[in-house]
């Protein structure tokens, strides 16, 4: 005999093959990763060099960002303005230069998403780590839920996210169109 919930689990994978299967010229499908923050209780301190400075974001970072820059938040936020007024983010700068910056990719007020990004030339200094702990320090603070999605095969972020405190991973599916 079948059991219902054998039965259900079959039924969700048929349909799952077959709406990939209906829509893959159409459609991306991808696998990501998504993470729930296990608070510790306190802020986490972190140690940074005198030779970098931590910044909020701004006009003069968006505008000095390769990543975070305008045209990423038009496609995220609308609008700089709008980033800047609901969103939160900070980096870390070498001689004016930003080498890792954070971002919410989306801010409810409740829940805010993190993107991150670490200069190739300096990663693995933990500087990744400084600007992701100030973002969530500060999601704490706010009394705001930091959230982590990646790709399902981005190591490097996965790593990170455990290292910062995120854990319970789940997959899922997630589509775009072509």
């Amino acid at each position: 005999m079948v059991k219902k919930n054998d039965l259900l689990f079959l039924l969700h994978r048929l349909n799952g093959k077959l709406f990939d299967e209906t829509f893959e010229s159409y459609v991306k499908k991808m696998i990501r990763s998504k993470y729930r923050f296990v608070s510790s209780g306190g802020h986490s301190k972190y140690n940074l060099s005198d030779l970098y400075e931590l910044k909020d974001f701004n006009v003069d970072t968006l505008r000095k960002s390769a990543n975070f820059n305008g045209s990423y938040m038009l496609e995220y936020w609308g609008s700089e303005s709008n980033f800047l007024k609901n969103g939160l983010g900070f980096c870390l700068t070498y001689k004016e230069n930003i080498i890792a910056e954070c971002v919410s990719i989306f801010h409810s007020g409740t829940i805010a998403e993190i993107d991150i990004v670490t200069n190739p030339l300096y990663r693995g200094k933990g500087l990744g780590k400084i600007v992701g702990q100030e973002f969530i320090n500060k999601c704490l603070e706010a009394n705001v839920v930091p959230a982590w999605d990646c790709d399902k095969n981005n190591k490097s972020s996965r790593i990170l996210a455990n290292k910062l405190g995120f854990s319970n991973e789940e997959n899922y599916a997630l589509y775009a169109l072509k």
